[in-house]
């Protein structure tokens, strides 16, 4: 005789519980008990010492008993030692319940390029409701607002991140999904991978010239160290040209034998990623001479050119009246301002 439940119709889904534990005498007390099951859906439950239990949690958006009603119909075999056997008809009734909505997407992002494109996608994340709710995503989280969640859930940087910034060689980002009352978060890691960056060196003068000092400034992400220089002279803006003695430092003055070529400037470095690094720079333009600056005009010294006019007097020359000597001064005066002025 088997002992136990029978009808179980409120049975909520997801619930995993043991349903019922059974228990059996025999009156000629013939030891020991073998449970079996049986009926139509006996492969969706399992019984091991009389405790009845489903075989996987049941769902009731995707039921699994033979009427695919979630109308569940088994039967409990309790055999003895003599094989004579009883038996227990047992029905489950599965319940649907308000489940929250589940995302799909990576918990973790790893070796994230540094310096990507913001269009580059770091994940992608869905999100449905079991009962067929909309749902609605968003960011959250430490690090949410800097990222930005497409509305096909693409997870992108709002900017490029850089790996030697301080602290941003990890981010933490929350994806956030709303349904109903339900309210589900997704923790995401996005670790950053370090990338190799070139070296650039610019030049402080768009135009060199004679006497006036060039710097040279080398950048690279990386952190370059033991930089060392060393400047070209060159016939043309893509030939590595001709070292010039002591000019090993970020700063060089052009000197007249530097007049009509390039000035080529080269860095030698190491960072962190190699060794024997080299980055170079070269003039925009040839180095020219010193420009000559404009020089005040100079007038030749003259006697007073004052006069007194007697009234009355006819036309022409008269007592006082610069003559053909002082003309001839002034002409000479525009004439070497004119030349002045053309310099």
């Amino acid at each position: 005789m088997i002992t136990g439940a029978t009808t179980f119709d409120n049975w909520q889904e997801n619930d995993g519980a043991i349903i019922e534990t059974y228990t059996a005498t025999d009156p000629e007390g013939n030891t020991p008990i073998t449970w079996t099951l049986g009926g139509t859906d006996r492969g969706d439950f399992t019984i091991a010492g009389g405790i009845l239990e489903f075989a996987a949690t049941p769902d009731f958006e995707n039921p699994e008993d033979s009427g695919g009603n979630n109308h569940y119909e088994v039967i409990v075999e309790a055999t003895d030692s003599n094989n004579k056997r009883s038996t227990h008809h047992v029905d489950i009734i599965v319940k649907n319940v308000d489940e929250p909505p589940v995302i799909s997407g990576p918990d973790t992002v790893d070796d994230y390029p540094e310096n990507s494109a913001i269009t580059r996608q770091v994940g992608r994340y869905t999100a449905t409701d079991p009962e067929g709710a909309t749902v609605t995503l968003s960011l959250t989280g430490t690090d949410g607002d800097e990222f930005t969640l497409s509305s096909n859930g693409v997870l992108t940087f709002k900017e490029s991140p850089d790996y030697e910034t301080p602290g941003r060689d990890s981010y933490d980002v929350t994806v956030r999904a709303v349904a109903g009352s339900h309210t589900v978060d997704k923790f995401v890691t996005v670790n950053i991978q370090n990338i190799e960056e070139p070296g650039a060196v610019t030049l402080s003068t768009v135009q060199p010239q004679v006497g006036t000092s060039l710097t040279a400034t080398l950048e690279d992400g990386d952190g370059p160290t033991g930089t060392t220089w060393q400047w070209y002279q060159t016939s043309s803006r893509g030939s590595s040209g001709t070292a010039i003695t002591d000019a090993d430092s970020a700063t060089y003055t052009p000197g007249t034998s530097d007049v009509g070529r390039y000035l080529r400037a080269v860095a030698s470095y190491d960072d962190g990623f190699s060794d024997g690094n080299t980055a170079v720079a070269v003039s925009a333009n040839r180095v020219q001479v010193v420009t000559p600056g404009n020089v005040a005009p100079v007038f030749p010294v003259a006697s007073d050119y004052g006069r007194n006019i007697r009234e009355n007097q006819p036309p022409g020359p008269q007592p006082g009246r610069p003559g053909k000597r002082h003309r001839r001064q002034q002409r000479q005066a525009d004439l070497h301002n004119s030349r002045l002025r053309s310099v």
